[in-house]
């Protein structure tokens, strides 16, 4: 009697049970009989042998490879020994007989290649080797902050450089590897090789852009002006940096902003993307930095941003938009380090040239002051009118004052000054202790007192105004230089025009 097919039996080839869906009306998909179920089971079956057949067939295959492969370099390493081997005269001999000692040497060539095993030294030394971690990092090599006996140690005891140069040591190592080792460390060996070559072409290209600002730094060391010399920089990491902008800011000390020569952008100290790696001295490499809510303003796709630093402070940031080819990665890091250290050697180098000449200016000009003073002892005007002026100058200051003690009386910073007899400067003349409107330079700059010394005794006061710079808003010794001796100059020509008057 033949069996009812019930739909809530567990399948027979699944493991989950055929829930009917009650319906009104009949379904419309019919249930496979019985039949069917059992025709596709004998087909999956009738498949299954199948593969195993292909399966024993691809081993048979697997094993006469290698059978002929063994064969084949048996009789190479014949032909190799008796090449090396000194020949001896033999007698002529005929050909069947030499055809029979052929045979009977590629037999007992073969039983020696059977029976020869791997040199043990070799096998655990590979296999310690094998186990062995990758600890060299190509942008190691640039990084500042790693010493050169440090990246020479990493290298030396890399994972892969280790095991490749035992293999390649000798031609019995790489004999060794190639017919006794498994496919598994084979394959390792085919990953470490390829780690290898891709890590030597990329070095190759860190060369040459290596070479690129080794000779960029040749020309702009032949430069005074800071313009051109971040000109030269800023070309030179557009081709380093692979992108298609650089923009290079520096930073304003006082008005803690940063500023381009190519850009009319300027940012104040945490304000976008420029602002918070000068802030954070950090340097940030981001993708769709357009998207990230701290720098949407900006609209920055692929980013890369260095600060420009020493160890006390913040000179500028260079800031690489938009890779050519994908994003900026570990080796670009490293290139742009270097190009930021090259930054900051030339304004260091340009700002000192410039102090330099900034003080052979002032110094000619002292010499200059000093003669109109002189020319100006024997006429009725005031000598203090003119040292303002000549002092304005000098300082390159926006605000300059020179006055007697008589007039100073005591009174504000100049008279704090001349009691001290030493130069005070202060932040804000306003929020001073000592301030007098009608003595000090009424405005909210930083300003500088300085005595005016005779025969080591005060006999007036100068004051002027700061010019807020770049790097500094202080004198340097070299302007303290300057001022002594316009102070002692002045004060020796105003004794004299005083004892001609009397």
């Amino acid at each position: 009697m033949q069996q009812r097919y019930n739909p809530l039996r567990k399948h027979s080839m699944t493991s989950f049970y055929v829930k009917p869906y009650h319906h009104t009306n009949p379904s419309p998909i019919r249930h496979p009989n019985v039949d069917q179920i059992e025709s596709l089971q004998n087909l999956i079956r009738m498949q299954q042998k199948e593969i195993e057949r292909l399966e024993h067939q691809n081993k048979n295959l697997m094993i006469l490879t290698n059978h002929q492969t063994n064969m084949i370099y048996q009789e190479r390493s014949f032909r190799v020994r008796s090449n090396k081997s000194i020949a001896e005269p033999a007698l002529q001999k005929d050909d069947s007989v030499k055809k029979m000692e052929n045979k009977q040497q590629i037999k007992s060539a073969s039983e020696k290649a059977t029976l020869s095993v791997r040199k043990p030294a070799i096998s655990r030394r590979l296999s310690v080797l094998f186990q062995k971690d990758d600890t060299f990092k190509l942008p190691q090599i640039l990084d500042e902050n790693i010493k050169d006996a440090d990246a020479i140690q990493y290298y030396e005891n890399d994972g892969s450089i280790s095991l490749l140069n035992d293999i390649l040591n000798d031609e019995d190592s790489f004999t060794d590897v190639v017919q006794n080792y498994p496919a598994q460390k084979v394959s390792i060996i085919y990953d470490k090789l390829k780690k290898i070559f891709q890590e030597h072409a990329i070095m190759f290209q860190m060369i040459l852009k290596l070479k690129a600002i080794l000779m960029n730094a040749f020309q702009i060391s032949k430069s005074k002006i800071l313009d051109e010399a971040f000109t030269l920089l800023n070309t030179c990491s557009i081709k380093s940096m692979d992108c298609k902008e650089v923009q290079i800011y520096l930073m304003d000390e006082d008005k803690k902003q940063l500023y381009s020569n190519t850009s009319n952008k300027r940012y104040n100290l945490g304000e976008g993307l420029v602002g918070y790696v000068a802030e954070s001295r950090e340097l940030l490499n981001i993708k769709n930095a357009k998207y990230d809510s701290r720098f949407q303003s900006d609209n920055y796709n692929v980013v890369l941003a260095c600060p420009i630093t020493d160890q006390t402070k913040c000179y500028g940031v260079i800031l690489c938009v938009d890779k050519n080819s994908g994003q900026f990665n570990q080796e670009d890091e490293g290139i742009l380090k270097l190009l930021t250290e090259q930054a900051k050697i030339i304004l260091n180098n340009i700002l000192s040239h410039d102090q330099l000449v900034m003080s052979i200016n002032k110094f000619r000009h002292t010499l200059q002051s000093s003669l109109q003073f002189i020319q100006q002892i024997n006429t009725q005007k005031s000598l203090p009118d003119l040292a303002a002026q000549r002092l304005k100058a000098l300082m390159n200051a926006d605000f300059a004052s020179v006055k007697l003690k008589e007039q100073i009386k005591g009174l504000g910073i100049m008279g704090q000054s001349l009691e001290t007899k030493q130069f005070i400067q202060t932040i804000n003349s306003y929020n001073s202790p000592y301030y007098h409107p009608d003595v000090d330079i009424n405005a909210q700059l930083p300003v500088i007192a300085y005595p005016i010394i005779y025969n080591t005794q005060p006999i007036g006061g100068m004051e002027f105004s700061l010019v807020k710079g770049v790097m500094h808003s202080s004198i340097s010794s070299i302007e303290q230089e300057v001022l002594d001796l316009f102070s002692k100059i002045l004060g020796n020509c105003i004794e004299l025009q005083k004892q001609l008057v009397k």
